[in-house]
């Protein structure tokens, strides 16, 4: 339809270039291959009535045509309304014509261009408005990040805090809050694989509106980072993603210095000696529990242990949150990590040694069996998630400094079966798809027997339409030749009439002649009449007298 104005557009546009000539339709794109300009482009007008370089085209010569918004038929086609009140704008509509299976798909340009303004405005708004702001945590975290990157040009995930911004009480129904919130990672603060031993656990749920799985490992992470950190599950090591900050390499004493900081998406909460609004006070309590039997426990050994300071765990969820969220489940990835033993230098025949391993091999187990319990609930059809979930607990065995090579050469035996067996059931078509597939199959048939109907109907109309337009032409051409023979015969007419005016004229002037005689003759005749009148009665006279005289001389 038209030619790209960029090497490299949006996938939902098209430049085209508007025809000035016809005003209505998009140019078409041409190469030349003259001797002149070889393998040069161009843009005609579709009736050829106009003619422009590509390489002359200026920038606001270009429009940006989108893509159907009704139906998949592609790039839609372009009108530039010449007349009317809407003389200028341009329109987008569907590139299926009318009655042809077009989806009616209208739009003005300058409304659709509102339309994506507002659009990209709301964004913007939403973004800023899901940062929240905690000034007890977010400021030190930044500033402690800085002096230890001793002058990186890695940008700290975390946000700094605003004063436009508000602090909230991150509680678990504020938790259930954040779902909406996207979660807005640094690639730039990427930095190589550290184990940190400094610090306290931080959490970091980073709540991601897209995702919606169900994670399996909900539970087991809530049991083992729980409010109360009972025991030797609060010192799991798990290994932060990529874009988290990590510190450097810091030998700690028998306890955990730092306090705990839960860090949910840009919100921090620190948990410290004192409560504060935003703090949990039963995670404080139990970090001081585990505080307080981690003292006595390495005073009653002579050794030196160096613990782990900073537990970092990277949770991705998008409904739920995990802490204090009861039952609910959300999900969870875990990064994998590289991770070396505890210097551990026991002088009472290992026991403290022999006492990690236990817990490291029992939470090893329990990750175990707990991904084999959810496997068996999963459908075979979700192998994809099913390998999600397999590498999230490989990823925690990591941590756990346990050898599952067996396990998990066996899990992805198993995840294997699993798509093949998928990809077999597919291929192979059930009852209900069968029976999908004739119904189908018989309204696709109905359809075209409707559609051949009207096909023979409007055949059928087009034939009709046709001999009665050669019966009106044939009509036609007997009328015309029956207006010729009438002209012909006007024409004759006119002539005869013309011989008839001649002859007439003709005739007055002879009429005029006898009426000239006539007039003279019956002069005549009126002067004879009367002379004979007289003549005549003067001979009676004089008969009569003659008549007397001889009556009277015969009386005597």
């Amino acid at each position: 339809m038209s030619g790209l104005r960029s090497e490299n557009p949006t996938p939902h546009y098209q430049w085209c270039f508007i025809c000035p000539w016809c005003n209505a339709r998009s140019c078409r794109r041409k190469q030349s291959h003259t001797k002149q300009n070889p393998d040069r482009y161009f843009y005609s007008c579709p009736d050829d009535k106009f003619f422009k370089w590509e390489d002359e085209v200026r920038p606001h010569e270009w429009i940006r045509v989108p893509f159907c918004g009704g139906c998949s038929a592609g790039v839609c086609r372009v009108r530039r309304e010449v007349a009317g009140p809407n003389a200028g704008r341009i329109m987008f509509m569907c590139r299926v014509k009318e009655g042809e299976g077009s989806c009616g798909y209208r739009v003005w340009q300058d409304e659709l261009e509102m339309i994506e303004a507002r659009q990209t405005k709301e964004r913007m708004n939403l973004s800023q408005s899901g940062r929240v702001d905690c000034n007890g945590g977010v400021s030190d975290a930044v500033e402690d990040s800085k002096q230890r990157d001793g002058g990186t040009d890695h940008v700290s995930p975390l946000v700094e805090p605003s004063d436009d911004l508000v602090s909230r009480e991150v509680t678990p129904q504020r938790m259930d809050q954040l779902q909406c919130l996207e979660e807005r990672s640094n690639l730039t603060s990427r930095r190589p694989h550290k184990r940190s031993r400094c610090g306290g656990i931080i959490v970091r749920l980073a709540l991601n509106s897209t995702s919606t799985r169900h994670c399996w490992m909900a539970d087991a992470i809530r049991g083992n980072l729980s409010t109360e950190l009972n025991g030797w599950w609060g010192r799991l090591v798990f290994h932060p993603k990529r874009c988290l900050m990590t510190y450097e390499l810091k030998p700690s004493t028998s306890s955990v210095s730092n306090p705990l900081e839960f860090v949910v998406q840009d919100i921090l909460v620190n948990l410290s000696g004192s409560i504060t609004p935003g703090r949990n006070a039963k995670a404080v309590e139990g970090y001081r529990k585990l505080s307080f039997n981690l003292e006595q426990h390495h005073s009653s050994m002579d050794s030196t242990y160096v613990v782990p300071g900073q537990i970092v765990v990277d949770v991705t969820t998008s409904t739920r949150s995990l802490l204090g969220a009861g039952n609910r489940r959300s999900d969870i990835t875990l990064s994998p990590v590289s991770l070396k033993k505890p210097s551990c230098k026991p002088t009472n025949e290992g026991r403290m040694s022999k006492s990690i391993s236990n817990v490291f091999h029992q939470a090893a187990e329990r990750l175990q069996d707990e991904l084999l319990a959810r496997l068996e609930t999963m459908d075979v059809k979700d192998h994809a998630a099913m390998s999600q979930e397999a590498e999230a607990t490989f990823a925690a065995l990591d941590c756990l400094l346990f050898d599952y090579k067996d396990f998990k050469r066996h899990m992805d035996e198993l995840i294997h079966c699993a798509s093949q067996l998928f990809e077999i059931d597919r291929a192979i078509p059930t009852n209900d798809s069968h029976q999908k597939l004739i119904e189908i199959c018989s309204t696709e048939r109905e359809r075209l027997d409707e559609i051949n109907r009207v096909h023979a109907e409007a055949l059928e109309a087009l034939n009709d339409s046709k001999n009665h337009i050669k019966v009106l032409q044939e009509e036609i051409s007997s009328a015309l030749d029956w207006l010729f023979q009438i002209e012909a015969d006007v024409s004759c007419c006119e002539v005869e009439m013309r011989c008839l005016e001649i002859e007439l004229e003709k005739t007055s002037q002879n009429k005029e002649a006898l009426e000239w005689k006539y007039l003279i003759a019956s002069k005549e005749l009126e002067e004879s009449q009367k002379l004979l009148l007289e003549h005549s009665e003067a001979e009676r006279n004089a008969a009569k007298a003659a008549f007397d005289r001889a009556r009277a001389l015969l009386r005597g």
